[in-house]
């Protein structure tokens, strides 16, 4: 069998420390020990990071499969199945910003990558280096250079890799390497050598090997063909426990949303109580929604809609300034990779692999509540026009959401979807709990809303009162 034109392992630069050699041993040794250094690398951080190295599955999949790689060390649920019962994070979750038949041909960039941590609920500080046409001893280069080392120090040296993750994006090129665009996580930083351990997800190809600073960073300064940009860096974070879709303003312009709030929650406890929930647990209180006072399903909180919004003598409008929509800024990712549009019921199943707010809104959309308050809406709005269906206004008014398009009409439905997401989720966050939604993204989504909800600052002043 010929062998020419395929390869088995590549042979490291003299530039690059094998890990598993005695010097790289070494190294690492040194690494994780305070007593003989000051940026000392926590071991915790590299040791989780090297339970989850993985090798890439395609070719042109490292910056994908350097992702799954962090995801999986900060511990973040996808919220879906990988396989049998199990979720966790695998190459084929994330077809969600670049179709993955795209990431297999070209791979990814910079911002592609970001895009797709950010969409899976990582807070995300990325960096690019000034372009090589720049000296690397400009007052800029140093600059760069110096916040390369600073977040490197700060990645490496906090407690196990469910705090922060550092990932490069650099040129092989550059370092003596074969190839050209590399993605790959740091794992660890040598003061003595001042070097740093690249856990290369090409084994195939090298293993994990150290490498000087100062030649990495120079390695992230040559432009990515394209985008015509410098490659960088990149620091993945946990993402604090908020809301997705929306937040809670830390002030409430009119007393009265206390009392829409306190009414609503009063209304729907009376209903559990009478027994149209699982009825209230011996010693324990609601808690605003919570304990064990719940739901089976939220058929009667949907029943309920025209109720609890007309018994307030807020506006609609007021009533949603409790709840205020996050900006998306990956909408395209409620596009199919080709980039068509999807329509109504589409929607769920579109998005609901695709990233963490679309998988959280395909759960809201299929909700009786979302139904019921998006034909209560809809008849506020027009009420002159003919009642829609209670099935087809969700589906239209979730269609405008994915319409670009910038008639009247059309951008009262786009209002109107937005509306209508924010008042699902004010009412079931303080509604009782809905057994039907527990475990899933969405009761996450509820309960953190209902937490802030629960810790904003009041104005005593009456809306009827405000000039």
């Amino acid at each position: 069998m010929s062998t020419s034109g395929i390869f088995h392992r590549r042979q490291l630069p003299s530039t690059c420390i094998d890990l598993a050699s005695a010097e790289g041993q070494k190294r690492f040794i040194s690494a994780i020990s305070p007593s003989l250094s000051t940026n000392t690398t926590h071991p915790g951080y590299v040791l989780n990071l090297l339970s989850q190295f993985r090798t890439q599955d395609e070719p042109s999949f490292c910056g994908i499969s350097t992702l799954v790689m962090c995801l999986n060390a900060l511990m973040i649920d996808p919220s879906q199945t990988w396989k049998g019962v199990w979720r966790w994070w695998s190459e084929e979750l994330l077809d969600c910003c670049v179709s993955l038949d795209d990431a297999k041909k070209h791979g990814i960039t910079l911002d592609e990558f970001v895009c797709l941590a950010v969409c899976q609920g990582v807070d995300v500080q990325s960096c690019r280096p000034p372009p090589v046409e720049i000296d690397g001893d400009d007052l800029v280069s140093q600059s760069s250079y110096q916040a390369f080392r600073t977040a490197i120090f700060a990645a490496t040296s906090s407690p196990p890799a469910t705090t922060s993750v550092f990932v490069v994006s650099y040129d092989r090129k550059v370092v003596g390497q074969t190839g050209s665009g590399h993605f790959s996580p740091v794992g660890a930083y040598d003061e003595e050598t001042d070097s740093v351990l690249v856990l290369d997800v090409a084994r195939f190809k090298y293993p994990p090997h150290w490498m000087p600073m100062r030649t990495l960073w120079e390695a992230t300064r040559t432009n990515d063909k394209s985008t015509g940009k410098p490659r960088g860096w990149v620091t993945l974070t946990r993402a604090p426990d908020l809301p997705t879709l929306v937040h809670a303003p830390g002030l409430r312009s009119c007393g009265c949303l206390n009392q829409f709030v306190t009414s609503c929650r009063s209304t729907l406890m009376d209903m559990v109580e009478g027994g149209e929930g699982e009825g209230k647990g011996k010693g324990e209180e609601s808690g605003g929604g919570g304990g064990s006072n719940s739901f089976d399903d939220d058929v009667v909180l949907a029943r309920s809609v025209p109720l609890l919004l007309e018994n307030t003598c807020c506006s609609l409008e007021k009533i949603l300034r409790l709840v205020q929509a996050k900006e998306d800024m990956h909408k395209v990712c409620y596009s199919s990779s080709s980039g068509s549009k999807v329509d109504g019921e589409e929607l769920a199943a579109t998005t609901s692999a695709r990233n963490l707010r679309g998988r959280i809104l395909s759960l809201l959309v299929k909700t009786e509540v979302y139904k019921a308050v998006t034909t209560y809406l809809l008849a506020a709005v027009a009420p002159a026009a003919p009642a829609a269906s209670a099935a087809a206004a969700p589906a239209a008014a979730t269609a405008s959401a994915c319409s670009s398009e910038t008639t009247t009409n059309e951008k009262k439905e786009e209002l109107s979807v937005n509306e209508a997401e924010r008042m699902t989720l004010l009412l079931l966050a303080v509604a009782p709990d809905i057994k039907s939604m527990r475990g899933t993204g969405l009761a996450r989504e509820v309960s953190l809303l209902r937490t802030q909800l629960e810790a904003v600052h009041d104005v005593v002043a009456c809306c009827s009162k405000e000039q």
